[in-house]
């Protein structure tokens, strides 16, 4: 009796063992496969991509200084990269699907432009503006195709972005109007990026992802 209760304990155990293996080698499968969509989104996007000039202005709050003026022209230099596991391959509805979540966290935006209104002369003079991701934000790349093996199309779901931007020189403004100034510039990027990465980013995807077999489920 103990005999057979110890050899049903050692097949439990290597079931679960063998579940384990299949489990971690479903989830390396995927996440090779978001990586290599990866490196390709990564050379598609390798360029810088202009985004529109635009213009900002924080208005004079007392008779001792002047409307701050500000136009900008910028770049985006992205970094794509995965964020945690990949999930495992598995079929919904009939469809094969892989979702794995990327960040932009070494992505950057420079901008070069002029400023005015924040000197006692009210010259314009020269500025650049480089702008960071605040945080992480986790966007999802979801995978579908039909069978294993097979290619697919992506799709992405955006997360909110924030971002932090700096200017060289300081603008020499009160801590008040600096704060407003960042604020009119984060919010205009912020929406230039949102439509970049929605519209080039994600097509990125969609096409490294047809062109790229699906792991096995």
């Amino acid at each position: 009796m103990r005999v057979r209760t110890l050899s049903t304990v050692a097949a439990v155990v290597v079931a679960v063992a063998g579940s384990t293996a299949a489990g971690s080698t479903a989830v390396a499968n995927a996440n090779l496969y978001a990586d290599t969509l990866i490196t390709q989104v990564d050379k598609q996007m390798s360029l810088p991509v202009g985004l529109r000039e635009f213009s900002f202005v924080v208005r004079s709050d007392r008779i001792t200084n002047r409307d701050f003026t500000g136009t900008l022209r910028c770049s985006a230099r992205f970094d794509v990269r995965r964020v945690g596991d990949a999930a495992p391959p598995g079929f919904v509805g009939g469809y094969l699907k892989v979702g794995f979540y990327v960040g932009f966290a070494g992505t950057r935006v420079s901008c070069e432009g002029e400023v005015t209104g924040d000197t006692i002369s009210g010259r314009t003079r020269k500025t650049s503006v480089t702008c960071r991701p605040a945080r992480e934000p986790a966007t999802l790349v979801e995978a579908t195709g039909t069978q294993s093996g097979g290619t697919g199309t992506a799709a992405l779901r955006l997360s909110p972005l924030s971002f932090t931007c700096s200017a060289s020189p300081a603008w020499k403004l009160s801590r008040t109007r600096t704060d407003a100034a960042f604020q009119a510039v984060t919010k205009n990027i912020r929406g230039q990026m949102s439509d970049v990465i929605n519209k080039s980013v994600a097509s990125a995807f969609d096409q490294a992802a047809r062109g790229t077999n699906l792991p096995p489920a």
